[in-house]
């Protein structure tokens, strides 16, 4: 009972809070089975992806990272170029981010990303002290995924909103950093897939606690007609964890099925 208690006032408290981080793609049309945005490569191979971090309800994330899954056997080469969201829908951006770093390639797709802190803040390199990102169905051995290194998320120069279920009105009473990369591939067959992953960390009081963009903010993108793939939806202690509301401990796993 108590902790039932304990779990729906921090629902409650978490629909009026922003993620830490999410993720959007321009044009993407949000899968409410998948709880994913999900988004076609154009006919030569890009998106523009949004990477979020609600700084100023955070303060500086540190050392975020993204990740790129992908079906295993293939060897594809995504470049990451940095660009703005040009005023879209009234999310000013008004600072282009630096262009990513590359980390590493994974072909074990069973070994999930590390959370952070890293041993040496800001160096991409460096290794990461925490636990894995949890699975959440997509790091299997089925997949290979690469990782970005972003840098911090410290900029309150762009208002924020809750990225989910739709396009969302700007709320000017919350800001952060957005940085918007146009991502394109090549190398990735007409049926495949890439799914999309940001996390790292916040200290706060002396402490660090890992973050990542929830399940519920998730992004992906088919090649050429390829279907991202279903996901079963995460229960909400799952959605809870992914703000930094509940312990890893709490983790469930989701089960990802691909037709």
């Amino acid at each position: 009972m108590v902790l039932g208690a304990l779990l729906a006032t921090a629902v409650a408290a978490s629909a009026h809070a922003l993620p830490a981080l999410q993720l959007y793609v321009e044009g993407g049309v949000y899968n409410t089975a998948t709880e994913t945005w999900e988004v076609k490569f154009s006919e030569a191979g890009k998106i523009r992806l949004w990477t979020i971090g609600a700084v100023g309800a955070n303060g500086t994330i540190r050392d975020v990272r993204l990740s790129l899954a992908y079906p295993d056997s293939r060897s594809p080469t995504f470049v990451l170029t940095p660009s703005t969201t040009g005023g879209l829908g009234g999310f000013a951006d008004p600072s282009t981010p630096a262009t990513p770093t590359w980390i590493q390639t994974q072909t074990n797709g069973t070994i999930a990303p590390k959370l952070g802190p890293l041993t040496t803040p800001g160096v991409p390199t460096s290794t990461p002290t925490g636990g894995d990102l949890p699975s959440h169905g997509i790091f299997t051995a089925a997949v290979d995924w690469q990782e970005f290194y972003l840098g911090h998320f410290n900029r309150t120069d762009s208002p924020l909103a809750d990225f989910i279920t739709a396009f969302p009105s700007v709320d000017t009473s919350k800001t952060g950093q957005i940085n918007v990369y146009e991502v394109s591939q090549s190398g990735l067959r007409p049926d495949d897939f890439v799914h999309f992953d940001l996390y790292d960390s916040i200290q706060s009081r002396n402490k660090t606690r890992a973050v990542f963009a929830p399940f519920s903010h998730d992004a992906a993108a088919g090649v050429n007609g390829g279907d991202p793939g279903t996901v079963i939806p995460e229960p909400a202690t799952m959605a809870l964890l992914g703000t930094g509301l509940l312990g890893l401990s709490a983790l469930g796993r989701r089960r990802r099925e691909r037709g």
